[in-house]
């Protein structure tokens, strides 16, 4: 579509002191160019063009940017929000919409239920607590009521989303930059673009509101992966040779994690022998004490009486 000013709310990956990634980062056109992005969020950042605001109260004019984008937002707000935000999203856009995030199904509910019995992370429990917002609504709003032309594209095969959550929580885990950055390059080299397929975790709705001319609607539709796709991710992985460097290194972290834990259960049970020796040996002094006892008063008591009797 190649838009000149792009929004993107909710729009940038990283934590509370900076920013990692934002869609600056990812939208580069022949020749190095780049349009010029916007981002706003909640949260503070370091990013030149970034304005911390309220998701349904933008600081910018009607229709301000080429294409507002907002990714993974829709699900974080309370539902009584969520109308209101699609249409702020609509008064800041020229031209194009984007909206993606987690719809409801019967599919996406039982894996995110599954996946919550395996691993505890916290987008998930907000999901449960919040509800995953309706595909209804988005078409509700942007095609009955505004009239404008929607194209919906499926991402995040579901079978290979719940995989690659769990995959991503065990590297990550090990917190080695070089693994998660060949796990990260495994993926989008191996099955990314295999990924536009349902059944589907997330779904893009992408809106034009002048429509999009043949050759855009074209190659939207070229987006969506073949319908056949392939195996699951482990499977495609494995024939990457990137795999073996990124096993590779796995093993020898496990084998510095292993040989980490031996020296420390081996200190452990050092110390708990020491302080076994040790309780028996106070419970000998106790029980010589204990036997000593009437000895030791009557050896007191006489000490004492030759003091007294010294004294006077």
């Amino acid at each position: 579509l190649r838009p000149n000013e792009v929004l993107d709310v909710g729009g940038y990956l990283g934590d509370q002191d900076g920013h990692l990634a934002t869609a600056q980062d990812f939208l580069v056109r022949e020749a190095g160019e780049k349009p010029v992005v916007t981002t706003t969020d909640l949260r503070q950042c370091d990013h030149p063009s970034h304005h911390p605001s309220d998701a349904c109260a933008q600081p910018f004019a009607d229709q301000f940017f080429d294409m507002v984008i907002s990714l993974d937002v829709l699900e974080h707000l309370i539902p009584d929000q969520r109308s209101g935000f699609l249409r702020e999203l609509d008064r800041l856009a020229r031209n194009w919409i984007l909206v993606g995030a987690p719809f409801y199904s019967a599919a996406v509910e039982a894996e995110e239920k599954r996946l919550s019995e395996l691993v505890q992370l916290e987008f998930l429990k907000e999901h449960r607590e919040l509800g995953l917002p309706a595909k209804s609504d988005i078409e509700a709003y942007f095609q009955t009521e505004c009239g404008y032309e929607v194209c919906v594209i499926p991402n995040g095969y579901l079978p290979r989303w719940s995989e690659l959550q769990l995959m991503t929580q065990i590297f990550f885990s090990f917190r080695d930059y070089q693994i998660t950055q060949t796990f990260n390059r495994l993926n989008n080299r191996s099955y990314f673009e295999d990924d536009f397929r349902e059944p589907c975790y997330r779904t893009l709705f992408i809106i034009a509101k002048e429509g999009f001319s043949s050759q855009e609607g074209e190659k939207l539709k070229q987006l969506r992966s073949p319908s056949g796709g392939t195996g699951s991710c482990r499977e495609k992985a494995s024939q990457n040779p990137e795999f073996l460097t990124l096993f590779s290194r796995i093993l020898a972290q496990r084998e510095t994690r292993d040989k980490t834990t031996t020296d420390l259960q081996f200190l452990i049970n050092s110390r708990e022998e020491h302080i076994s020796l040790l309780m028996n040996r106070v419970q000998e002094l106790e029980s010589v004490i204990k036997e000593n006892e009437p000895t030791w008063v009557r050896l007191v008591r006489k000490a004492a009486g030759k003091l007294f009797r010294r004294e006077n």
